[in-house]
């Protein structure tokens, strides 16, 4: 007879052994997601911790079979019966992400490696503040995850271009926020847009335009936190300022100072400066 539904004056107790997962899969969605552990099978009742939030359907299988199970803990956890079968569970969280000013946003928190799926066109995420570039690769991996995970909604970059001279450079522009047109100012070496208080901008600059590393600043003042992501030929540069203003990166050498004999010679003078991840 399966086991009657825990009250929730139970809802601390524990029982069975925690359960032993194999994988935690999270396949994040527009205001939804899709989560997936797989377990390996116990001879006793198993406790599975759930990923909080709203949650639909839940399903709990081994083989394509449903296998019995309660609720613990007012729904977070669940306790398995699996008869030492391997089984999997999934349900959907519903609510997250949720959409926030232009960027998909879940403050997650779960205590087990956690593996995230990403919609088919999303590039570049935020962690914490910081910019992942996916590279190409689904998703990414959070160890014993706590994390806000941000991400635009709309990931294709804007295209600025900037002339000097006789060539023309374009300028990649992605922002939860309005963005300004950009500007060019070579004596000065800087590129600049004004911004609003707490927009994320990442800017996609060539660096045959403009060589990092960068400062950046904000109606003059210089801003302590940027962040920078570069595949060789161009640098992700994410700026989020506190206010309103103009925002203004000036970068260590510009064209045509650099003519592009000189690129590898200081490609190596520079490695330290653009290395995948920067933090100023």
């Amino acid at each position: 007879m399966a086991p009657a539904l825990l009250a929730p004056a139970a809802a601390q107790l524990s029982v069975g052994e925690p359960a032993l997962q194999d994988s935690i899969t999270v396949e994040v969605g527009p205001g939804s997601a899709r989560v997936t552990h797989q377990v390996s099978g116990s001879e006793g009742p198993s406790q599975l911790n759930l990923v909080a939030g709203q949650r639909g359907a839940l399903d709990v299988s081994a083989g394509g079979e449903s296998l019995e199970h309660a609720s613990l803990a007012g729904g977070d956890a669940l306790v398995v019966f699996s008869g030492g079968a391997d089984y999997e569970v999934s349900y959907t969280v519903e609510g997250s992400p949720r959409l926030l000013d232009g960027l998909w946003t879940w403050d997650f928190f779960y205590p087990e490696s956690t593996a995230f799926l990403f919609p088919d066109g999303t590039d570049l995420v935020f962690v914490n503040g910081l910019p992942v570039d996916l590279g190409g690769a689904r998703g990414i991996n959070c160890h014993g995850c706590q994390m806000v995970l941000e991400y635009f909604e709309d990931q294709a970059p804007r295209a600025a271009r900037v002339s000097w001279q006789e060539r023309t450079f374009e300028v990649g522009v992605i922002s939860n926020g309005d963005v300004g047109q950009l500007s060019f100012d070579q004596p000065s070496k800087s590129l600049g847009f004004e911004s609003e208080a707490g927009a994320y901008t990442v800017l996609v600059i060539p660096k045959e335009l403009l060589w990092p590393p960068y400062d950046a600043y904000l109606d003059g003042e210089k801003i302590l936190d940027q962040e920078n992501i570069s595949d060789g030929e161009r640098v992700w540069l994410t700026v989020r300022p506190e206010s309103a203003g103009l925002v203004t990166v000036v970068g260590a050498t510009v064209v045509p100072e650099f003519p592009a004999h000189l690129l590898p010679l200081a490609a190596g003078a520079a490695a330290a400066a653009s290395a995948r991840f920067i933090r100023r």
